[in-house]
């Protein structure tokens, strides 16, 4: 995780005609963004791609306000951020003039300008005279098949008709349309340096929302000689060195945007806190500990978690004390609450449940597993955090992905969790869905 820098993916559903203007764009903007074209033909299309693609996507793009209107009529609850390219009025107006200019043949009032709403918002109708003025027939806000037919309609009979020499559309959805009925069209399309701004403003105000949504998790970890003749130079460069190829190898089999940085006597490590459980199982043993294990190598980690970096790095530093104080070789985990964990040896209970009637009459409401609902709740009293996922409810429970997932399913159907915010990450298969549970609060609360 880059928490400065997150690459996004972006939806674009779109009509035909935008498809290859967005594509020169798609370059420029590839090092932040990637970019997944959803071209539609039909409105069954809007829906299906919107609702298969929903996981996959920090945010759609929709080239048209009927589209997104359409989208917003069907689906009644949309968590995702939807933008839609709008009118580029002085790009419409420069593309008017070079049409104009560049074909001093072409007659005004031989021309159909599909482009103006039936509110007028474009003032189209006042740049040219009552007896030089193209044909318009102002739209109104309708499903995207019917405006797009209604406009068609209008082209196909003025062309037929014989009334009009040169169709000018903003429905890219009519191209192909066009080409069958043989109508000559200039279709215009927002300019580069709109297209280029537009995406600017999206991918900063995703990336943005993405650092904040995200609670940060560190370690700080630590190699050292457990042999009596204490390392030299030499020998500890060596030490240093198998330790960074081995943190290299954990982070590349789990989460390869896991950001590490080596100082002069250990490694930072720099995460989101929904990778928690690649360092900690079931809050009672290092998974990381254990990965590097070495003969004659103390290791000794800190971790950390906080809503910056810097208090996550501090958390972290003051657990990588608590385990030299505890004697090394060991791990301690400070939550943003200053909540302590550990040591996170694996051979030791580092959390006690207490019987409580409350938990136990709202396991019985919920209808799952007692000691299911003590372990989320201890895990939320540890962490502050009543946000969970699937892949984090299997570390607490114990459980398979499949299983948490129709757990939460199931307390999502209920009412005990509600489907919070998504996580997308392109490079790592399925997004993240995130629950936060509405019984328990942060500290473990019942509600």
């Amino acid at each position: 995780m880059n928490c400065t820098n997150t690459k996004i993916t972006i939806g674009l559903i779109i009509s035909e005609g935008y498809e290859i203007y967005l594509k020169k764009i798609e370059k420029d903007i590839s090092k932040d963004c990637n970019l997944l074209f959803l071209v539609v033909k039909n409105n069954l299309d809007i829906i299906t791609y919107f609702q298969q693609n929903y996981d996959k996507v920090d945010a759609f793009v929709f080239s048209g306000i009927m589209l997104y209107n359409y989208i917003e009529d069907k689906i009644k609850e949309c968590n995702k951020p939807c933008y839609t390219i709008t009118d580029d009025i002085a790009n419409i107006y420069k593309e008017l003039l070079k049409i104009f200019v560049l074909n001093k043949n072409l007659k005004p009032e031989r021309v159909y300008i599909d482009i103006e709403t039936k509110n007028g918002d474009l003032g189209l109708k006042s740049i040219f005279p009552e007896n030089k003025r193209p044909y318009m027939f102002p739209w109104d806000i309708g499903t995207p098949e019917k405006i797009i037919s209604t406009v068609f309609e209008n082209h196909k009979r003025l062309w037929r008709e014989k009334k009009i020499d040169l169709s000018i559309t903003k429905f890219g959805m009519l191209l192909s349309d066009f080409k069958n009925e043989q109508i000559k069209y200039h279709f215009i399309y927002p300019s580069k340096t709109y297209l280029l701004d537009f995406f600017k403003e999206i991918i900063d105000e995703i990336q943005i929302k993405k650092v904040i949504n995200n609670k940060i998790f560190s370690a700080y970890i630590y190699a050292d000689s457990t042999s009596l003749n204490k390392a030299g130079c030499l020998e500890n460069d060596i030490i240093q060195l198998t330790l960074q190829k081995n943190l290299y190898l954990f982070i590349k089999d789990r989460n390869p945007e896991i950001i590490l940085q080596k100082k002069e006597t250990g490694f930072y490590l720099f995460t989101t806190i929904e990778d928690l459980p690649c360092f900690i199982h079931d809050m009672t043993s290092c998974n990381l500990q254990n990965f590097l294990k070495m003969e004659n190598i103390s290791i000794t980690i800190g971790y950390g978690s906080g809503k910056t970096i810097s208090q996550s790095k501090r958390n972290s530093i003051n657990s990588f004390d608590l385990a030299k104080k505890y004697g090394g070789n060991c791990s301690f985990f400070i939550s943003e609450n200053q909540c302590i964990t550990g040591p996170l040896t694996g051979d030791r209970q580092c959390t006690v449940y207490n019987a409580n009637p409350r938990i136990d009459n709202l396991a019985e409401k919920m209808e799952i597993d007692k000691i299911y609902l003590y372990k989320i709740i201890s895990y939320i009293k540890k962490t502050g955090d009543n946000v969970i996922t699937a892949k984090i409810l299997s570390q607490i429970l114990n459980v398979t992905i499949r299983s948490s997932n129709r757990i939460l399913n199931e307390l999502q159907d209920n009412s005990y969790v509600r489907e919070y915010s998504h996580k997308i990450n392109p490079n790592r298969g399925r997004p993240s869905k995130f629950y936060k549970l509405l019984c328990v609060d942060s500290q473990g609360n019942i509600i």
